[in-house]
């Protein structure tokens, strides 16, 4: 028997937010500049932006919340409930050690999916914290595994082969 409509949709969401997440190579650590990296900055930022909108309305979805049509990463983040868990992991695995340092970094990046697809149209970027944008990303990659074992017992890195 196939999946439901329902499980289908969702394993389809964890796909597409993985693809995304996975579409440009992470910056070398130890070296200084990355100047490869550099090259791709901006669809780096796009598009791991865009995979945290979509775990993040996958996170509202498997916990039966409704999900707002836009883009903001902030408002999806604080209505996802994941706040304290999040915040406990940063402090425990990086040297940020207060809210307000990670309220700081979650916002450089709220908007950076629309603001930065069209970033020739402005004068200036904002400071990024890419490193940061990668550490969010993969959390929310490990909630959304864990979220789908435990309400589908679906376990996404046994079931899904391409991504």
């Amino acid at each position: 028997m196939g999946e439901s409509r329902e499980l289908k949709k969702i394993t389809n969401m964890y796909k597409v937010a993985r693809q995304f997440k996975n579409a440009i190579p992470e910056p070398k650590s130890g070296v200084m500049v990355d100047f490869e990296f550099m090259k791709r900055v901006f669809p780096y930022v796009v598009n791991k932006s865009f995979a945290c909108e979509v775990y993040l309305k996958l996170i509202l979805i498997l916990d039966d919340k409704k999900i707002d049509k836009n883009h903001s990463i902030r408002s999806l983040y604080d209505k996802s409930g994941i706040n304290c868990e999040f915040e406990a992991y940063i402090m425990a695995n990086s040297e940020m050690k207060d809210r307000a340092t990670i309220d700081d970094c979650i916002n450089s990046f709220s908007n950076a999916f629309v603001e930065w697809r069209y970033i020739y149209e402005k004068d200036a970027t904002e400071k990024l914290m890419y490193v940061f944008l990668s550490i969010f990303c993969d959390y929310l990659d490990k909630i959304c595994k864990r979220k789908l074992l435990d309400k589908y017992d679906y376990d996404v890195d046994k079931k899904i082969i391409f991504f």
